[in-house]
């Protein structure tokens, strides 16, 4: 599935979407509607081939082909941050799922404990 994935990633009418989408979000929508198309073609059930795509390298680690042309992998910016254990808390500029703006240090002030999920989709 990476391999077609790759393949249609790479296509000349791929590229050609991606050129017409711009740098902007449109891109993530290019490469949802590949992934799908992908995980039609091998006749799994679209959250099937999905989450498989998605989370290959960490199915298998240790596969270099996998490394290689895995999209989450190969664009992966994730680096192990700064803080270690026991460090101080620094504040960062939060949103509440509402859509509010808050920061770490606030919502500690209101609620202890406090676990804050964080991501990206991009």
């Amino acid at each position: 599935m990476l391999r077609r994935e790759n393949e249609l990633r790479l296509s000349p009418e791929t590229l050609a979407e991606f050129s017409r989408c711009g740098k902007g979000d449109g891109r993530v929508g290019v490469i949802e509607a590949l992934q799908r198309r992908v995980a039609t073609e091998f006749c799994l059930q679209e959250h099937v081939g999905l989450a498989a795509m998605r989370c290959a390298d960490q199915l298998l680690p240790d596969d270099p082909e996998v490394t290689e042309i895995s999209l989450y992998r190969k664009y992966n910016r994730c680096r192990d941050g700064d803080l270690h254990i026991g460090d101080r808390l620094p504040d960062a500029a939060l949103h509440l799922t509402n859509g509010e703006p808050t920061t770490v240090l606030a919502l500690l002030k209101e609620h202890t404990p406090l676990v804050v999920f964080a991501s990206s989709y991009t």
